[in-house]
């Protein structure tokens, strides 16, 4: 028998079930005119880097292999047309899931435009090493990983908002109630926590999972599991000044697969 679970609130239940949707129903919500080139040219995801001869193939190209049909053009351009045209590549769906395996707050709609542009850059030099799959997990974090640092430097430098409500963070009030000016620096403070500790606010809160279910797929006890929920939720609600401990000291806040050959 598994530990017992205190009743959940329907309200509670409710707000995640809403959540998960926001997630998952991105591609059906999305326009895809915001991520078309000329949106993403204009604002200089894809201009050439000053001096250079612009964005144009590099790798050889000598024999077909998974994805050249989409990727194998000879610009960024023509190679972002591709992948945004009917998504070959299941870029949403891949956005998706390296949110989930990085258990990172960012929204999807901004990590799906910044990374599309980044496949169409990096395929540039692509010639189908490493397999498919595993290079474009890469890309997309290397773009989470990105995103991340340009959050950081924001909140480094005081910046403030474009707007009122910053769409790129504008979820987290939806989703979770974050007030819209803090919402950047919730973001912030939870990317920063370790990876334990994120897993098991992705598992419980962000899928709703119960704690026997987050136990038996290994995200820790039940009274580490709680522990790490709580920080989580300690740590966003205080800007980073909750009193109790770090249930996991000296664990990492980012895991780079690349590194490590995964």
């Amino acid at each position: 028998m598994g530990p017992s679970e205190p009743p959940r609130d329907p309200q509670d239940a409710e707000r995640h079930e809403g959540l998960w949707r926001s997630y998952v129903e991105r591609k059906a919500a999305r326009d895809a005119e915001r991520a078309r080139l000329a949106g993403l040219a204009h604002e200089g995801v894809l201009q050439p880097q000053a001096g250079g001869a612009g964005l144009v193939r590099r790798a050889p190209r000598n024999r077909p292999y998974p994805g050249s049909d989409v990727l194998g053009g000879e610009t960024a351009g023509e190679v972002l047309e591709r992948v945004l045209d009917g998504d070959p590549l299941d870029m949403d769906g891949r956005c998706f899931a390296r949110l989930r395996h990085n258990a990172t707050l960012v929204d999807g709609d901004r990590l799906y435009d910044r990374a599309t542009a980044a496949v169409a850059i990096a395929a540039l030099d692509y010639d189908g090493a490493p397999e498919l799959g595993r290079w474009l997990d890469r890309v997309i974090d290397r773009t989470i990983r990105a995103l991340l640092d340009e959050d950081i430097e924001a909140e480094r430098q005081g910046l403030p908002p474009t707007r009122p409500r910053d769409p790129a963070h504008g979820f987290l009030s939806d989703a979770l109630g974050v007030e819209p000016p803090i919402a950047r620096k919730c973001a912030v403070v939870f990317n920063g926590l370790p990876i334990p500790v994120r897993k098991a606010f992705w598992a419980m809160i962000m899928q709703d999972k119960s704690l026997n279910r987050a136990v038996a797929e290994g995200l820790g006890p039940p009274e580490t599991c709680e522990a790490r929920v709580r920080y989580a939720m300690g740590m966003m609600s205080s800007l980073g000044d909750w009193p109790e401990p770090n249930p996991d000291p000296g664990a990492p806040s980012w895991c780079d697969d690349e590194e490590e050959g995964t």
